[in-house]
């Protein structure tokens, strides 16, 4: 019995094309290709910095080669430059930091995510988020006058006598040097840590814990076993951001400030971070007025005055920097959680990861570069674009953690109820993920609100009013450094008023932002 075989022509491109269609009918390629150009934005703003550093070191590169890393003499008379003692003290404070940061950020958040009530939870969350708000110059007084203190007489003595036969607790006690300089750092990412950790750790399932809990463990055996390696991705983030953080902040106040060009395997090395903050003022808050946030700054040897126009000016450059920073952080995000992989991903990530660890002060030379050397003037734009650039990396890397924490299985629920991939993502996935995306936003809105580098290359200052955007434009950060190294003691109280009201600015956009998002929205917590 003869048999026909019936050979069916493939229909590969034809269901190819159809399905290309159906896609971009329901939205999901159009929604694929506006956030893979938002993704690629971030690869290309960290290539164009690689760029603008590799031609501006021309000259650097052919006089000094790969001595300029290799060598350790600083001598400028003598045009003999060696930076080794200064990425050796990078490393050593980055390393320190991350060594008291990452136990105690981990410990607070899993505190404040499976052991303390929610009320005290969310209200402890506020303080977490203040303190990534407070400008480095406030944290570097702090350390003056209190962590190095406290390191010469009491701390670095007690290590001497109990560990001093260590080459790394040898040498004098001056309370200043590469420890100190690492706790000051610790305290500066914890809050990163905490917040980010504390939000994955939040996102982790119900079901999890609870079954755990219904095989016999007890609470801190399902939260160690079971949460925490469920969450051990976004932790690992967590670290990754204040590593970040610990690198380019240290490197900045090394450079800026200048240090001891030695190399020495004591911790107590001198490591002088903070000799620009040198002048004590307890008592700021008495500057606080009306006169305050409604005058200019008075001229030099008047008393009283205020700081009516810096405030304006950081709402401004804020607000630029959030217009800019948010959307290319919040959709590059999607691209990396819902549409891509493999090596697309990484290179993404890598180049987010990469701009994250660069210094705010080469934040802001590249921000020079490029928004103010074309236009041959100082500018609220180009100060708004320094800032924004800072905040992509953040937004992004840690909006990606949380939207990847968010279960499988809502996802896989919504679409099959016949839901395209994007209405997915937009009416299901971002609101599962919003306590943790809104957490990623205010953290990289408090990264900025405090930084005084990138504006001294980009915006300025301002003695007077700005009412435009293409002029110089005064600031918060800017005013506090200026006045804090000024020879005044009222600018100095005034550095310490305008720190508090940089602050209480924070801590109002933390409030208004949860309270308007956490409408309607209820997260349970188990």
């Amino acid at each position: 019995m003869a048999t026909t075989t019936t050979t069916v022509p493939s229909a590969g491109p034809v269901a190819g094309l159809r399905s290309f269609l159906f896609r971009l009918r329901e939205g999901d390629e159009i929604a694929r290709m506006i956030t893979f150009l938002f993704a690629a934005s971030v690869v290309l703003v960290t290539l164009l910095l690689v760029f603008v550093l590799w031609q501006g070191s021309v000259l650097p590169r052919h006089k000094f080669g790969f001595n300029f890393f290799r060598t350790s003499v600083w001598d400028p008379i003598f045009d003999q430059f060696g930076a080794l003692p200064f990425i050796y003290g990078t490393l050593v404070t980055s390393a320190v930091s991350l060594f008291v940061a990452v136990p105690l950020g981990i410990g607070a958040a899993i505190f404040l995510a499976e052991l303390a009530p929610a009320r005290v939870s969310d209200t402890l969350e506020f303080f977490i988020d203040l303190l990534a708000a407070v400008p480095s110059v406030i944290y570097g007084v702090l350390g003056v006058f209190i962590v190095v203190p406290l390191m010469r007489s009491y701390i670095q003595p007690a290590l001497q006598n109990t560990l001093g036969f260590l080459p790394l607790f040898k040498g004098p006690a001056y309370g200043i040097g590469f420890l100190t300089a690492g706790l000051v750092l610790a305290i500066m990412v914890i809050p990163y840590i905490i917040s980010v950790s504390r939000e994955v750790l939040l996102a982790v399932p119900r079901d999890q814990r609870e079954a755990a809990l219904s095989l016999g463990s007890t609470r801190w055996e399902s939260t160690w076993q079971v949460v925490v390696p469920f969450a051990r991705p976004g932790i690992l983030g967590s670290i990754f951001l204040a590593l970040a953080r610990a690198l380019g902040e240290t490197m900045a106040v090394t450079m800026v400030i200048g240090n001891t060009p030695i190399i020495s395997a004591s911790l107590f090395s001198v490591s002088v971070l903070f000799l620009i903050l040198g002048y004590l003022v307890y008592h700021g808050g008495t500057s606080i007025s009306w006169n305050f946030f409604t005058k200019l700054p008075a001229p030099v040897g008047e008393s009283g005055g205020g700081m009516a126009n810096a405030i304006v000016g950081s709402g401004k450059l804020l607000l630029l920097a959030t217009l800019f920073g948010v959307p290319v952080g919040f959709l590059g995000a999607i691209y990396l959680a819902e549409f891509s992989g493999g090596t697309t991903a990484f290179v993404v990530r890598y180049a987010a990861d990469l701009l994250n660890g660069v210094p705010s002060i080469v934040i802001g030379m590249f921000a020079y570069s490029l928004a103010v050397l074309p236009f041959k003037h100082f500018s609220t734009l180009a100060g708004g674009f320094a800032l924004g650039l800072m905040m992509i990396p953040i937004t992004l890397r840690s909006t990606e953690e949380f939207l990847r924490s968010v279960p499988n299985a809502l996802r896989e629920a919504s679409m099959a109820l016949g839901a395209s991939k994007w209405k997915t993502i937009t009416s299901v996935i971002v609101p599962a993920a919003y306590r943790g995306i809104l957490t990623a936003i205010l953290l990289a809105f408090a990264r900025v609100a405090g930084e005084t580098a990138p504006l001294l290359f980009t915006a300025l200052g301002n003695s007077f009013w700005s009412p435009g955007w293409h002029q110089p434009t005064a600031s918060l950060p800017v005013m506090i450094f200026t006045y804090a190294i000024a020879p005044y003691d009222d600018w100095h109280r005034q550095a310490w008023a305008a720190g508090l009201v940089l602050l209480g600015l924070i801590l109002v956009i933390n409030i208004v932002a949860r309270a308007i998002l956490s409408r309607g929205m209820a997260v349970p917590r188990s």
